[in-house]
């Protein structure tokens, strides 16, 4: 190669580069202008990418419950039902009322506002499964402080089993942490239910299972289940 073609290749190099360069500014320019005039491309990228979560998390929920099942059906919990005229309630082992394929589960924290502002959708989803008993699982992820509530609400419904719904949804009002008896084992309990949710690999609240079918985040004015008689 002689120095001139040498000469003459750096030159149809730059060039190129330049050409290239000169191109990703105006791709570049044009990109930022079209997120600039339309911001919901961001936006619904975001919420794709939720939404693909959230769809796996539901899948990972359900391979769980049948992986799971052996040691999610000893724990015990609260069952509420509701008989057509009022709500009753009942401490129970998980496997005394449901099986892996039609567990109904209500996994909340005292200090999740979103549960706390879901309680009437989560009434009325009780109310159109007559006679279907629903486990509430103390998802206490938000510390210490939801913890103890937790635990009180344990202590305060042992001694009236009937009435758990009633402490359960006061308790979200109160935020009052009464001193329970560490030696009743409620802490125990609240344990073994943290238990339950790692095992289902439910990490968010609230989260709800109503026979099979999966809903994380909050219900809102729709119960998001088809009612089953």
């Amino acid at each position: 190669m002689t120095r001139k073609d040498w000469i003459l290749g750096l030159y149809l190099a730059a060039v190129m580069l330049g050409i290239l360069a000169l191109n990703d500014y105006f791709i570049s320019g044009r990109l930022e202008m079209r997120l600039a005039t339309h911001p919901e491309i961001i936006s619904n990228a975001i919420s794709s990418a939720e939404r693909r979560r959230a769809v796996e998390a539901k899948s990972s929920i359900h391979r769980n419950l049948a992986t799971q099942w052996p040691r999610i059906a000893n724990v015990k919990a609260f069952a509420v039902r509701y008989d057509g005229r009022r709500f009753t309630s009942r401490f129970v082992r998980v496997a005394d009322v449901a099986s892996e394929d039609n567990l109904n589960l209500v996994a909340t924290d005292y200090r999740c506002g979103y549960c706390k502002a879901d309680r009437q959708a989560v009434t009325a989803l009780i109310q159109s499964h007559p006679n279907h008993d629903f486990v509430f699982v103390e998802a206490a992820i938000l510390g210490s402080e939801s913890i103890a509530l937790a635990t009180n609400v344990m202590w305060r419904a042992t001694n009236d089993e009937q009435h758990y719904y009633d402490i359960h949804n006061r308790q979200f009002e109160d935020l009052i942490q009464t001193a329970a008896n560490s030696s009743d084992g409620f802490e125990r309990i609240i344990v073994q239910q943290k238990e339950l949710l790692d095992d289902i690999g439910v990490t968010s609240t609230p989260t709800y299972i109503v026979s099979g079918i999966v809903h994380i985040g909050t219900l809102g004015t729709s119960s998001h289940f088809d009612s089953q008689e």
